[in-house]
């Protein structure tokens, strides 16, 4: 188990420097979100708690961030091993994992929403959206890129 978390990745001078642009794009987007919510707050829109804002921003912009680095073909750097797919792996399952209360608790009567305001499930069920999007993602791109090789 130590060796899959510490195993040494390669990437070439091209890899770095996109990987360089796509973290810069998201640190400023999620700046830029942050502040938008912030606004949004000030003007008396809560679409959500507080802390439910703050991370589904986080966890929105690191979707994407992911999702640019798999399009781009930098997520996955040469390495002997499979710690990656296998993080991406086990993120699907707990995705599928809390998917699966959450819609057993809508069938129970939970609600999306309650008081205008994004619920706990309805925040569960996003973040696991965003979760599986990238699972999504990162899985296709790791297929075509073994067809490739």
């Amino acid at each position: 188990m130590k060796k899959l978390l510490h195993e040494a990745v390669e990437y070439d001078e091209r890899q770095l420097q996109i990987r360089g642009d796509v973290f810069k794009h998201g640190f400023f987007a999620t700046m830029v979100m942050l502040l938008i919510n912030a606004l949004l707050n000030d003007y008396g829109i809560i679409w959500a708690s507080g802390f439910h804002q703050n991370m589904i921003i986080i966890m929105l912009m690191t979707t994407v961030i992911s999702v640019e680095a798999h399009l781009r073909g930098v997520y996955f750097g040469r390495s002997k091993g499979h710690r990656a797919l296998f993080v991406l792996l086990l993120l699907g399952m707990l995705a599928g994992y809390l998917t699966g209360l959450v819609v057993g608790h809508f069938g129970d009567g939970g609600s999306f929403a309650d008081e205008g305001m994004l619920s706990d499930d309805g925040f569960t069920l996003i973040l696991c959206g965003l979760i599986a999007v990238n699972v999504a993602v990162g899985l296709i791109q790791h297929i075509r890129n073994r067809k490739n090789r």
